[in-house]
């Protein structure tokens, strides 16, 4: 008679130990990424909203909010304009205004307003500029998830209302590629960026995503798996993953010696779009500038290394310069000036400077700083830009 809530209770007493047992383990992978300083999301919440104008996601205007990981902490502001940084200064006086163009780079995630390169940059500028009383403007339109052809197209309907003198575009290849191929890979919903047409759960999936590091962790390194990766994009827990997942990290198959056809393809596409944006600006005679912004594979000889064994390579398949070169001959073919930065940032590396956040790999304020003062250097040695910047 009293078999059966016996059995009930053991095996009760069994599932509750079983998940019992289970929180622990969670518990304890949460309390590991929070000591080694894993990200607990890398946007504030609220941060992004669809803009019909351009079609794709941009940072609202007016907003304010801060990010704590166990890396950084750091505030975001957006001005009235929707841009990064302090309001637009006025233009009396002949001020000079510079407008940066870029993906989450530009847009500086992991440090605060001022320390952006965009902003050091219009603090050099300032300083070694002898222009009387007048003052260079660098205005931050980075937005991450952008890649060329969002960029072009914000430049169409929104960038050149701002009047700029000369367009700083930032390029990185680790991802602008693969986000030119498909521009629509990802919407603002809820102030948060999700995968097109996949906002099933997003309630949800912000609360995981705020909250536990353990999530981000696991889809994080679950994308790096192509089928399994496939299957988290399909049912919207994670952003499709460009073609470079298949093979480790982002991005890693543009560094493949051996490269393969879609890769050219990709470069085709960038390439038409790059021009389009160039002849655009043509048309009202402002220059433009293109900043070839490098991966940790290009900057590290640890993190190429790391990238070959996770996709299975050698480290000598893969060519960490080689995006630096196919962007190097297109900028000389059709005479844009170009600003790189790889050179540099491995000179700060070996002198042991940490250049990239080691979770998210955005620059750190360091790198920010790198890259500013480069830029500063090149602008006002350039024969043509550094009449335009006196």
């Amino acid at each position: 008679m009293n078999a059966t809530p016996k059995r009930f209770k053991k095996w009760l007493g069994r599932i509750l130990l079983a998940g019992l047992g289970m929180l622990l383990a969670l518990g304890s992978v949460e309390a590991t990424l929070w000591l080694a300083g894993y990200p607990l999301g890398l946007y504030p919440v609220g941060l992004f909203e669809q803009d019909a104008g351009i079609g794709y996601h941009r940072p609202v205007p007016g907003f304010v909010g801060r990010v704590q990981t166990g890396e950084t902490r750091y505030e975001v502001r957006i001005n009235e304009a929707g841009l990064r940084g302090p309001a637009l200064r006025s233009r009396d006086g002949g001020a000079l205004r510079i407008l940066g163009l870029g993906d989450s780079f530009t847009f500086g995630i992991g440090v605060d307003d001022e320390q952006t390169y965009l902003r050091q940059l219009e603090h050099l500028l300032n300083e070694r500029s002898p222009r009387s009383q007048k003052h260079i403007e660098v205005l931050n339109a980075g937005v991450p998830g952008f890649g060329t052809v969002h960029e072009w197209r914000y430049l169409e309907q929104i960038g050149l209302r701002h009047n700029p003198d000369l367009v700083l575009l930032a390029f990185y290849a680790a991802n602008d590629l693969s986000d030119n191929r498909n521009p629509q890979s990802m919407q603002a919903v809820k102030g948060v960026l999700v995968p097109e047409g996949r906002v099933r759960f997003v309630d949800f999936k912000i609360w995981l995503r705020t909250h536990s590091r353990t999530y981000g962790f696991m889809a994080d390194a679950l994308k790096r798996q192509r089928s399994i990766g496939n299957w988290l994009a399909q049912v919207g827990l994670v952003r499709e993953a460009d073609p470079g997942m298949g093979v480790g990290f982002p991005g890693t198959l543009y560094y493949l010696k051996s490269q393969p056809p879609e890769v050219q393809s990709l470069w085709e596409n960038t390439e038409s779009l790059l021009l389009k944006l160039r002849d655009q600006l043509r048309k009202k005679k402002i220059p433009l500038v293109i900043l070839s912004v490098p991966d940790r594979v290009s900057v590290y000889e640890s993190w190429k290394a790391r990238a070959a064994s996770q996709a299975g390579l050698r480290v000598d398949d893969l060519d960490g310069f080689l995006p630096d070169r196919h962007l190097a001959s297109f900028c000389r073919k059709h005479r844009i000036p170009l600003i790189e930065l790889t050179d540099v940032l491995r000179q700060a590396a070996v002198n042991g400077t940490e250049l990239y956040f080691q979770y998210d790999g955005h620059w750190t304020a360091e790198g920010h700083r790198v890259a500013a003062e480069q830029i500063a250097e090149f602008l006002t040695t350039h024969p043509q830009l550094g009449r335009l910047l006196r």
